[in-house]
Parts: C-alpha cells; sequence; structure tokens
C-alpha cells in the first residue's frame, strides 16, 4: 500500500463562520436522492406548497423505513421535470417558484425536549425528517435504516468522523470547527436512539488542543466516550476500515477496543443535520455546502436550500472569474464531476469545486496499460484493473476478485494514479451497489 502525504492543502483556519444562502426565485428539487433509489411524487403542476411539506416518499413496508423529502420553500409546483444530479444521473425533479411566507426560515425556532424521547420515538423523528448519512458520499443512505442496521448487528459503539475524507473538502472539519457542541448533542440523540453505550470522536490530529477545551465546556455525557486523533496530512484516514483500525491500536485494553466494523459510523455533517432537524422538529430542507475552486471571487461555507442550482451558488461568490472546465461535487479525490452549472443541490452534496481549465486534470480515456499503479495505491490491497476489466467485460476474473470488490472504500486513490484515466473507483462502487 502506499500512503500519500501532503495533500490536504486547505487551511481551515482561514474561514471564520458559515453564510445562509439567498432564497432562490425557484428550486429544482430531485425525486432522486439516496444513491440509486428515486422516491414518488406526492404533488402536481399547480399545486401551492408550504415550506416543509412533504413532496416526495417511498413506500415503506414492515421491514423498511420510508425516504422523505420536503419542499424547501413556499410556492407553487411549476412542473414535474428531468434533471441532472450532482452524481452525475438523471431524475425526475419538483420544480417549485417561491410564493408566500415560510414556516421555518427567518423565524424563532422553539426547541424540543428531547430527554423524553424513547429510542423508538427517536428513530422515527430521524426518519420522518429525512436525514441521510452523508459517512460515505458516493453512497448516501436513509440514517433511520443506518441505525436499525446497528440495532440488528448488536452494535456498542457510535464512531463519529469530524473531519472530512477528501482533504479537498472541508464540510465537516468546518461544521465541526463552528457547531460543535450541536455536533456532539446530535451524537448523543444518535447513540440513544441506536441504544449503544459508547461514541468514539475521530478528529484531526492539529485539532487535539482545541477540541480538549472546547470538549471539557459541555456538560457530562450519559454515554462512555473518547476522542482519537488521525493524521490527516497522510490519506486515506477517513473511511471506515482506517478508522477502525486506528482506534484499535489506541484503544487496547479499553472498554473501546470492542470496536468493530459493524457499528455505526458517521460524520459531522449528518450529527449536525440531526441535531437541527430533531431538536427544533423540522425536515431536512438545506445543506451546508463547503463552495470552492479558482473560478470563484472567494471561497466559503454556506447553507443552500435543497434543489438550489450551482450557477445561482456562484453568483453569490460574485460570479465566476473564468468561465467552469470542471464542476467537481464532494471532493477532488472521490467526489463526482459535472458536466453543467445546471444541477440542484442535494440532500448529499458537501462541497462544490469550480475548476479552470489549467486546474482540470485531463479525461481523455485509454486503454489499461497495466502498470500496476492501482494495485500500490488500494490502501485494501485490491486489483481495482482486474475487477474493473471483469466489470465492462474485458476478462472473466474469479469470484475471490469479484468478492474482493466489496472491500473498497472509494477513496479514489486508484483513479487518481491511473494514467490512463480510467474511472476505476466510480465503476468498482456502482459494481458492489447493484450486487
Amino acid at each position: 500500500m502506499t500512503v500519500f502525504s501532503g495533500l490536504n492543502s486547505l487551511k481551515i483556519k482561514s474561514f471564520k463562520n458559515a453564510i445562509s444562502s439567498f432564497v432562490p426565485p425557484v428550486v429544482t428539487v430531485p425525486l432522486k436522492q439516496e444513491r440509486g433509489k428515486e422516491l414518488e411524487c406526492l404533488v402536481k403542476p399547480g399545486e401551492t406548497v408550504e415550506e416543509g411539506q412533504l413532496i416526495a416518499t417511498s413506500k415503506a413496508d414492515a421491514s423498511s423505513f420510508s425516504s422523505n423529502i420536503y419542499s424547501p420553500i413556499p410556492g407553487k409546483v411549476e412542473s414535474i421535470e428531468m434533471t441532472k444530479c450532482p452524481d452525475g444521473t438523471a431524475s425526475e425533479a419538483v420544480k417549485i417558484r417561491f410564493g408566500g411566507s415560510f414556516t421555518f426560515l427567518g423565524r424563532q425556532k422553539k426547541e424540543l425536549s428531547l430527554a423524553t424521547l424513547t429510542a423508538h420515538m427517536l428513530v422515527r423523528a430521524i426518519c420522518d425528517a429525512g436525514i441521510l448519512n452523508t459517512f460515505q458520499t458516493s453512497a448516501p443512505v436513509l440514517f433511520a435504516a443506518d441505525i436499525q442496521k446497528a440495532v440488528d448487528s448488536n452494535a456498542t459503539t457510535l464512531v463519529v468522523r469530524l473531519f472530512d475524507d477528501d482533504p479537498s473538502r472541508l464540510t465537516d472539519s468546518l461544521i465541526s470547527k463552528l457547531f460543535f457542541d450541536h455536533v456532539i448533542e446530535g451524537a448523543r440523540l444518535a447513540a440513544k436512539a441506536c441504544a449503544v453505550e459508547k461514541i468514539v470522536y475521530v478528529s484531526d490530529l492539529k485539532s487535539k488542543e482545541d477540541i480538549s477545551q472546547r470538549y471539557e465546556k459541555i456538560e457530562t455525557s450519559p454515554f462512555k466516550e473518547l476522542f482519537v486523533y488521525a493524521d490527516k496530512r497522510k490519506y486515506p484516514v477517513g473511511f471506515k476500515f482506517q478508522l477502525y483500525k486506528l482506534i484499535l491500536s489506541e484503544t487496547k485494553g479499553t472498554a473501546f477496543s470492542s470496536i468493530s466494523q459493524n457499528d455505526l459510523y458517521t460524520d459531522s455533517s449528518t450529527m449536525f443535520e440531526l441535531y437541527r432537524t430533531v431538536k427544533f422538529g423540522m425536515p431536512v430542507v438545506d445543506r451546508y455546502v463547503h463552495v470552492n475552486g479558482d473560478c470563484l471571487h472567494a471561497s466559503g461555507l454556506m447553507r443552500v436550500l435543497i434543489g438550489t442550482k450551482f450557477d445561482f451558488i456562484a453568483e453569490q461568490y460574485g460570479n465566476f472569474l473564468k468561465k467552469p472546465s470542471a464542476v467537481i461535487v464532494n471532493g477532488l479525490l472521490n467526489g463526482f464531476a459535472s458536466s453543467t452549472v445546471d444541477v440542484p443541490v442535494t440532500k448529499y452534496c458537501k462541497s462544490i469545486n469550480f475548476l479552470t481549465e489549467s486546474k482540470t486534470p485531463d479525461q481523455r480515456l485509454a486503454v489499461c496499460i497495466r502498470c500496476g499503479n492501482c494495485r500500490r495505491a488500494c490502501p485494501r490491497s485490491l486489483s481495482p484493473d482486474v475487477i474493473y476489466r471483469h466489470i465492462t467485460g474485458d476478462l472473466s476474473a474469479s469470484k475471490d476478485y469479484i468478492d474482493s470488490a466489496s472491500l473498497c472504500d472509494n477513496c479514489g486513490l486508484c483513479s487518481s494514479v491511473c494514467p490512463a484515466r480510467l474511472p476505476l473507483g466510480q465503476q468498482i462502487t456502482d459494481f458492489i451497489d447493484k450486487k
């Protein structure tokens, strides 16, 4: 395995606060928010909707939870139309034109009393709010379903990553810095929901002193809590396998050494979203997005309504200095490339990077030259080239190779070191999702 150092060139200290986006005149809300799952639309063109009104849902059965999508603004449904999504797929979407008064935005929110909520009531509130677990941005899933999975596997620990797995993104790191108390409270609610006794927070080694000081000021937890620190200057360090190995090595002989990959892994974005929605009894209607790139005058963490188009966000940063050659969503190493800025923000959108032509890597594909770079780079010691060729039909791989694909963390290193520019990581991720 090759360890890559010095990938994180972004300076978190330069970001002092988050800003709120203007309300767009029109939002386009895709009916596909979870990976590969399109929901059933509940509204029709010409209907008037309120902010926070349920506009799409999935049909739940006795063994699953329903997914919900809510209107981020009040207004009138103009149409149900096809749109491109940040992950490159297409989906039907509800187009709503703003009009009327808000239910949540700009109004004093009443905090709900959470002490009396049982684990079952918390899971239901988390499900109803439509919260996704964005720990793995390439495969966001309904957080309530992840909680149930943890309960069914007798999980004992909640693991919360407080930094970004992709070093070209600062969303989770900034949320942890700006809303630390709320992330901690959200984690404790999640731990109660899945009935675990222990919470492990994994933070960047550089933030150790600051984290310790801030944590001391928070009220005593009913859970056993531990902070573990990762060296974020190396990559990869933020995926499940790396976190599991790190925690295991740091907790030998303690109550936390029972950590398992079947425990519940999540991130600060999800915990902050859980806090905001459950604490105030509101659904997911917006996202905190790290907006950056050399096409813009500035960068920052922006609270954006779901369905806001990328070009409308760029306007609020003074529009483009140069026309973007590429738009990368959720990080340069394991994110998605968008061919247009006419794309709406979704619930799994963490960052948007607008790149000029000089910063855009060559995307022209060639044939595999059997260089072995992807094998040397893979932190899980896989053979991405063999798996890729099996997926594309160029090779009939053995069952061992095919089964090994499930170990992929989707760190993106194989794709980044491939001289043929083959989409190795993306193809393997799609292959796993379809199995």
